[in-house]
């Protein structure tokens, strides 16, 4: 009998602490922008998000500039277009890349040049199904022009 009172212990135990348990946070990684010259006053920045349940990137925010906005690049008519976006959705069990040529960071108002080799924040707002918002920095390395 004791027995058996220690495994129903036990097991309710363990679905009280899983009740608390969730997904692990999302990954923002591969963070880096391109050098801008003197006199430059908009950049780009790119990175990637993986993340075990969906989430969506409603803004984004850093110190190096006065404004940064989601953009999406596309061929419209054998056209490069560039336009802003109102986020991006990353699926469950899925990974986003921003990229040069697609989805990415647009930066605004530069209060000085990215310089190579030097890093910055870029905080990034999520927010999960439930409605929750939570803002999640990455590093961005800034990568030498050409590179």
């Amino acid at each position: 009998m004791a027995r058996a009172n220690r495994s129903i212990f036990l097991l309710g135990l363990w679905l009280f602490l899983m009740q608390g348990a969730s997904a692990a946070a999302p990954v923002l990684s591969n963070g880096w922008a391109r050098a801008t010259v003197s006199g430059q006053s908009a950049g780009a920045a790119f990175f990637s998000v993986q993340s075990d349940e969906p989430v969506r990137i409603t803004a984004v925010s850093t110190s190096v500039a006065k404004l940064a906005e989601l953009h999406q690049m596309a061929m419209t008519g054998g056209v490069m277009t560039m336009r802003q976006i109102d986020g991006i959705d990353v699926p469950k069990s899925g990974k986003v890349d921003l990229t040069p040529n697609g989805m990415h960071v647009m930066l605004f108002e530069l209060s000085h040049p990215l310089i190579a080799g030097q890093h910055f924040t870029l905080n990034v707002t999520l927010r999960d199904a439930s409605g929750k918002s939570e803002v999640e920095p990455v590093d961005i390395a800034v990568r030498a022009l050409g590179q």
